[in-house]
């Protein structure tokens, strides 16, 4: 027998995501009057593999200008990410995702999990603090691509650091309970990380939390940067699907290049 979920569930989830939108949070190099020379952007921020500003494997704080139209496609073995995104204002970012799982990048496709991804950045940087962006990954879509999360950026000269919390499959290999804050908003205190019923709103924030983080370096050399990150996801729900999948490590080192 199906369970079906009483909508009013939904109604604290949403009211507050809408009230981060009205948040008036201009984007990060905006006004850095704030900032010292030593802070102010003389990079761009790159996509991670989902096709959001990030490091790696991980997103960052980082948003694009208001009007960028981003295109992205990936491969991570056995996924491949084609993403097509929006920066609709400084502060939030709107992407629809189509990723495929196949043994090829040229490969047919085995399973497709779709996803509609978001990204609001809640707090500017300024000399002490860090920009602050919170995320949702297949805000609705698969659940095995699902997660939330809440990222900081901070720049010091050459490099960009990142850290942050993450829900889903951000925290598959992490234990760290949930906070209290979080608990309100889901209502739950677990998730399931693969199915083939959709992830929503009563799944946000619902499980353990994970942490992850990273930097990204600027070389001397223009437009080339390094990239290197660390999360919690242990891809659990592909271990589960086929104990003998070789999944990656959760650190990666990476090289970015804008000619």
């Amino acid at each position: 027998m199906t369970q079906t979920q009483p909508r009013h569930r939904w109604i604290t989830p949403l009211a507050f995501l809408m009230l981060l939108c009205l948040i008036p949070c201009p984007g990060f190099g905006q006004d850095t009057t704030a900032l010292p020379a030593a802070y102010t952007p003389t990079y761009t921020p790159t996509a991670n593999m989902m096709g959001q500003l990030g490091l790696n494997t991980v997103p960052s704080a980082r948003m694009d200008k208001a009007g960028t139209f981003r295109a992205t496609l990936s491969r991570e073995h056995p996924y491949t990410h084609a993403t097509l995104g929006m920066q609709m204002t400084d502060h939030l970012f709107v992407a629809l995702r189509q990723t495929s799982q196949s043994h090829s990048f040229l490969g047919n496709s085995d399973h497709l999990y779709p996803g509609l991804d978001l990204k609001w950045s809640v707090v500017d940087e300024r000399r002490y603090r860090p920009q602050i962006a919170i995320g949702l990954q297949s805000a609705l879509g698969h659940k095995r691509m699902a997660a939330e999360y809440v990222a900081l950026s901070k720049r010091y000269h050459d490099i960009d650091f990142t850290f942050g919390f993450g829900w889903g499959r951000l925290a598959s290999g992490s234990s760290l309970p949930n906070p209290a804050l979080f608990q309100s908003l889901s209502g739950h205190s677990s998730r399931a990380l693969d199915g083939e019923n959709p992830n929503t709103p009563h799944d946000w924030f619902r499980g353990d939390m994970g942490l992850f983080g990273g930097i990204d370096y600027a070389t001397p050399i223009t437009g080339l940067s390094v990239k290197a990150d660390i999360s919690t996801d242990t891809w659990t729900a592909e271990k589960t699907a086929d104990p003998d999948i070789k999944t990656p490590a959760t650190w990666s080192v990476g090289v970015s290049y804008r000619p």
